[in-house]
């Protein structure tokens, strides 16, 4: 008997710890005046650990690193947290902004009574140019959300009002590295050489006539460069598969025009 009980309880035990992690899992139930909260907001959020975290994401941005695409998830995403305090509810947050948006948010902040603690970068040379607010306030979740709301709306919906001051000028020394570095120099040389490479030969193309595949013969003018660039698939050189990705999103239009501008001075074959 004793061993039975004593192998019922090593087998309830287990049982036990999956029952808990599986509670665990599921999460807390969201209270309800933090779901209201939520809705005054018109954003989505998660309730772990007594904390309800508002998520504020950038997916309106397309954001350039050092002439590197990069996601928005990778460090671009803003959020809202509340927990409940020892007088009323603590707000806390980090809202990710372009430099137009910095003074119409802060303003909304003060003027709706929270608190604007930080203001700073995390990258250099990001295209468009990035700042950090660190917000504060405390109150019921209903009167939090009312006060955050009128600065969330703007994010995202203030138009810009100054040229990006980051972008490099163009020219054809910043086109030459670019070539470089986001690897057009892998399917195309710039010595009219074609060994090893998928691509045509940059040497010499520039206001030459290029034949294509399936369309009439073409100047290889400045749109046509342009054209090359954003849309590859447009026109197939002939002799050679396409396959050639779009740089739509992934340059700058400083750095498309620097591009151009290198290839203009490839000269002659």
């Amino acid at each position: 008997m004793r061993k039975k009980f004593v192998n019922g309880i090593y087998r309830a035990i287990p049982m036990a710890a999956l029952l808990v992690a599986i509670a665990a899992a599921q999460g807390q139930q969201m209270p309800s005046e933090y779901d209201q909260a939520l809705k005054t907001l018109g954003k989505q959020g998660d309730f772990k650990s007594n904390v309800l975290k508002i998520n504020i994401p950038r997916n309106d941005l397309k954001v350039i690193v050092d002439g590197v695409a990069t996601p928005t998830p990778f460090g671009f995403g803003g959020w809202l947290a509340m927990t409940k305090g020892a007088h009323g509810d603590v707000m806390m947050g980090d809202l990710v902004l372009t430099q137009d948006e910095v003074n119409p948010v802060m303003s909304a902040l003060l003027d709706h009574g929270l608190e604007v603690t930080a203001v700073h970068n995390h990258f250099f040379f990001e295209e468009p140019r990035i700042f950090y607010m660190h917000v504060m306030g405390h109150g019921t979740p209903a009167e939090l959300a009312k006060m955050a709301k009128p600065a969330i709306d703007l994010i995202g919906n203030v138009p810009a009002s100054h040229t990006a001051t980051t972008a490099a000028a163009s020219s054809a020394a910043e086109g030459a590295q670019i070539f470089q570095r986001v690897g057009c120099v892998a399917c195309h040389s710039v010595d009219g050489t074609q060994a090893g490479k998928t691509g045509p030969t940059l040497k010499g193309v520039y206001g030459s006539t290029v034949q294509l595949t399936g369309k009439p013969a073409r100047v290889a003018d400045e749109a046509y460069v342009l054209q090359s660039i954003l849309e590859p698939g447009s026109d197939i050189v002939k002799g050679f598969e396409p396959g050639m990705p779009s740089f739509r999103g992934v340059l700058s239009d400083a750095q498309v025009k620097s591009l151009v501008m290198y290839i203009q001075t490839l000269g002659k074959k």
